[in-house]
């Protein structure tokens, strides 16, 4: 009697197929070398991602390492300049004005009793030519400028001039107060007055800067009181 080999058929995943079992164990080899390639590609990938995100995250902190004292340093320097120019603005002087602070008889008259200084009014007309000298030497001085504006309330009054203003709910002009209350005949005449209008005395004529400002001196600091005669009544 004659034995004929037996046929196994396998199935595999995708079609089936005919084969020995000398086949299956060649499958069966190559199958395991298959997973084993899949297993050493799957853990090559896993190493070199991680290393990728290692290299990626040495330099992203290395990075920030040098540029922290970058940006600390630069935001420094913009700082400085304005800390420089703070403390120059503290130190810096205040600025004095340039004019002397003129103002209206009658103005004059209340800043006076307000701020209790002394007041000094300046007759003059706008013919006279050395009030105008006045105006262009002595009241440009920055000594005269100082002076007046620290010492006094400056009033210039026009001795031709019909404005008329209230005082005392009286009303009157600039010419008639120069010739009836103050008595002035030539031009310039300057006045001097306490702060509530009494009557220190008067200095007729051109005035040089210097000569004029230790008349200034001598009202503000009240020598007259100790020589009343020194300033003419």
């Amino acid at each position: 009697m004659t034995l004929e080999p037996k046929r196994v058929t396998t199935f595999t995943e995708t079609t089936p197929t005919q084969t020995t079992g000398i086949d299956l164990a060649a499958q069966k080899r190559a199958a395991q070398l298959r997973q084993g390639k899949r297993s050493d590609t799957i853990m090559t990938f896993k190493t070199t991602t991680t290393g990728d995100i290692l290299a990626r995250y040495l330099a992203a902190l290395a990075a920030a390492i040098f540029l922290l004292p970058l940006s600390a340093l630069a935001q420094k320097s913009a700082e400085e300049p304005k800390a420089d120019q703070k403390s120059e603005s503290e130190q810096a002087p205040e600025a004095k004005p340039t004019e002397i602070n003129w103002v209206r008889y009658e103005v004059g008259l209340k800043l006076a009793r307000e701020s209790e200084k002394q007041l000094l009014l300046d007759f003059n007309t706008k013919r006279c030519g050395w009030c105008k000298k006045m105006d262009r030497e002595t009241f440009k001085d920055t000594r005269i400028i100082n002076y007046i504006n620290d010492n006094f309330v400056a009033v210039k009054v026009d001795g031709e001039s019909n404005r008329e203003f209230e005082i005392d709910g009286f009303f009157t002009s600039e010419r008639r107060i120069t010739k009836e209350l103050y008595g002035v005949r030539g031009f310039p005449t300057f006045w001097f007055l306490e702060s509530d209008g009494t009557k220190i005395g008067r200095q007729p004529g051109f005035q040089p800067a210097t000569g004029f400002l230790t008349l200034l001196e001598y009202v503000s600091q009240r020598k007259y009181e100790e020589n009343e005669e020194s300033v003419s009544r």
